[in-house]
């Protein structure tokens, strides 16, 4: 018996540097196995409103497609009509445009440029501006030197000599973070669906803010800034709030953006090795209360993990092609919930006067994706949300250990109590 393809899933995360052919065999082939064990669902796996049956054909023009390609097709002439609608921006002169239209003007000029420039900046990562800057600055340096030379102070020149080293050593550094960068952007996921294992994930799409400095970064023709520290150069940049940032923190930074592959392949690998020790038990060996409180305690590790490093485990696909916020805001998961804890102001949404979140308000699915985005940042729910999110995925632990004793569940489920502290059996 084979395990979940949503398993095979997590296996392509074990490098950052893949070969999508592989992945695509691997896939083709766990679908193929799976229909040995009743065609198991992948987690979270949602019924698109277009695909009323997987074998229905959509004529489209001279050909027949299955409504999985139909499917796909839709999607791309979306991103097709949303490049489109950002050419014509980008070209409209500035005094035509309202001012909320030429701050998106800038956004997407930011971004086309950093589009066009990000490989070369990954192979280049610093300027020839930048080189300018910093061989200032250590002939600077060097003069200093020959100063405390002549006026006998060795130590003062035994700590410049140490300050070249420790910058030079620096400046490699940053090209590694600055070609990084370049990299991530270039693979970055994108809203409308496209998700990749690796670069920038979704959750930078949730921040425009930073966002858009890091396309001004990367489009930028100086990136670097030396600052005297008293002791000696040090090489920096100037972050998203305007205050010089070291390595560390840039570091740090761009880590929240990032896809969180090493959680990702921690969940997947505890996943597939509850699917084997199920496949090696008996029937009478069901899931249990000692084997959901086991789960829980170690999913509640990986997620407290993940989220001290970013919200790649909230807004990125994992299992299933689908993600904890994609799931929550499907599911219509906070209903019920005080407009206050979400963290919004009610006076937008709240059609039908009762202070909360309900199918009475009458929300576009635009509406609902705010309030679950702000919801997502409500200091009110972070103890909530992170509960939330380790029942998430203990119960696909238990739907793959379910899956090697036949019992199939249809599709990944939350628990319905949002504040429940505890998972004894979901």
């Amino acid at each position: 018996m084979a395990a979940d393809s949503t398993l095979v899933e997590g296996a392509y995360r074990a490098s950052k540097h893949y070969d999508m052919g592989l992945v695509e065999a691997n896939r083709r082939l766990a679908d193929e196995i799976k229909g040995g064990i009743g065609k198991i669902k992948p987690l979270g796996n949602r019924e698109k409103k277009k695909k009323q049956d997987n074998n229905v054909n959509v004529p489209t023009g001279d050909n027949t497609v299955s409504s999985d390609q139909y499917q796909g097709i839709t999607d791309n002439e979306v991103q097709l009509n949303k490049d489109a609608n950002n050419n014509a921006l980008a070209q409209t002169p500035d005094e035509l445009l309202s001012p909320e239209d030429q701050e998106k003007k800038e956004v997407v000029i930011s971004e086309e440029n950093a589009d066009q420039i990000s490989k070369d900046v990954e192979e280049n990562p610093i300027s020839s501006q930048d080189t300018n800057n910093t061989n200032n600055n250590l002939l600077n340096l060097k003069q200093q030197y020959y100063d405390a030379v002549k006026s006998g102070d060795n130590n003062l020149a035994e700590q410049i000599l140490n300050s070249v080293d420790t910058t030079a050593d620096e400046i490699e550094g940053w090209k590694q973070e600055i070609s990084s960068t370049a990299s991530n952007w270039t693979n970055r996921s994108k809203a409308g669906g496209i998700n990749t294992p690796r670069g920038f994930g979704m959750s930078l799409e949730k921040d425009p803010v930073t966002k858009k400095w890091f396309s001004d970064f990367i489009g930028s023709g100086e990136k670097m800034q030396m600052i005297d520290t008293g002791a000696g150069l040090q090489a920096g940049v100037i972050g998203p709030d305007g205050e010089f940032m070291t390595k560390n923190q840039y570091q740090k930074l761009k880590e929240r953006y990032e896809v969180d592959n090493e959680s990702m392949n921690a969940l997947h690998e505890l996943s597939q090795g509850f699917y084997d020790m199920g496949s090696q038990g008996g029937p009478e060996d069901t899931w249990n209360t000692n084997m959901a409180m086991n789960v829980q305690t170690q999913v509640r590790d990986i997620v407290d993990a993940s989220l001290e490093k970013g919200d790649s485990i909230k807004y990125d696909s994992n299992f299933g092609g689908t993600s904890f916020f994609d799931d929550l805001v499907e599911r219509d998961q906070l209903k019920g919930m005080p407009y206050s804890h979400l963290g919004i102001d009610p006076a937008a949404f709240d059609r039908d006067g009762d202070g909360k979140l309900s199918a009475e308000d009458g929300l576009t699915e635009e509406d609902r994706k705010s309030i679950y985005e702000a919801a997502m940042k409500s200091p009110v729910l972070k103890d909530d949300m992170r509960q939330l999110l380790i029942n998430y995925f203990t119960e696909h632990v238990k739907r793959n250990y379910n899956a090697s004793h036949n019992i199939i569940a249809s599709r990944h489920s939350m628990p319905e109590d949002l504040s429940s502290a505890e998972v004894v059996e979901l």
